[in-house]
């Protein structure tokens, strides 16, 4: 059932993206100056600012994926939950993040200096994900994936927002969203297993929080370095005649 509904979700977002999104007027160029005129990725891949960005979202998905995969084992052998029931509690920071995210898109669109969402949603990220397997009560295990959904929504798209943006032509938007995507998919590999042998290896699960607390603060410097990045580069461009 997992599966199906996810696959029909799929297939829905397909057929959404086919009837809702065109192309923007004017802008279409024959295929011939698309295919003569395609620009080269090459000086979209060596902007720092992009790959300072990716290894911040690398740490933010290596917790984020690792508290989704051992959340529900946590609620089981902590707090001697039934197995469905954890699954369902660990699930619900997904449930609310999906519509959280929509809040956070109406939010970056308001404000103007998306940085600051960008930086503070990482900070408070850090901090209440450190204490993922730290919980001492089954009563706080709801409230707790609340507001983790609550807080953590408002950085992905914070980072999707502001990618675009260091590269130095629009054309070359899509690289900045492929070299962020490949941090957000090392971090997916990688955080799992390592936190997994650090529960293994220390004997309690409270060791988990650990490889938390480490990938979240390179996410947060690093989304400091990129911020410091792009506040030199905008400063540059403003003082050249």
């Amino acid at each position: 059932g997992f599966w199906w509904s996810g696959t029909l979700l799929a297939a829905a977002a397909f057929v959404i993206y086919g009837l809702v999104v065109t192309s923007p007027e004017g802008q279409q160029a024959p295929r011939e100056k698309a295919a003569n005129q395609a620009p080269s990725m090459l000086p979209g891949l060596k902007i720092p600012a992009a790959w300072i960005l990716a290894l911040s979202f690398a740490g933010y998905n290596f917790v984020a994926i690792s508290f989704g995969t051992w959340a529900p084992s946590f609620y089981q052998e902590r707090f001697g939950l039934e197995a469905g029931l954890a699954g369902f509690y660990a699930s619900l920071v997904f449930l609310v993040a999906g519509f959280m995210v929509v809040i956070a898109g109406k939010v970056l669109d308001q404000v103007r200096n998306r940085y600051q969402i960008l930086l503070i949603s990482v900070v408070l990220t850090g901090l209440i994900y450190s204490c993922a397997f730290l919980l001492g009560s089954p009563g706080l295990s709801v409230p707790y994936v609340i507001g983790v959904a609550c807080i953590s929504s408002f950085y992905p798209p914070s980072v999707f927002t502001v990618a675009p943006e260091t590269m130095p032509s629009p054309e070359l938007a899509g690289v900045a969203m492929g070299v962020v995507n490949v941090g957000a998919n090392i971090g997916a590999l990688l955080g799992p297993p390592l936190v997994g042998f650090a529960v293994n290896a220390g004997g309690n699960w409270s060791y988990g929080s650990l490889p938390l607390a480490g990938a979240m603060l390179v996410s947060v410097v690093g989304s400091f370095i990129f911020a410091g990045l792009v506040a030199k580069s905008s400063q540059t461009q403003m003082q050249t005649p």
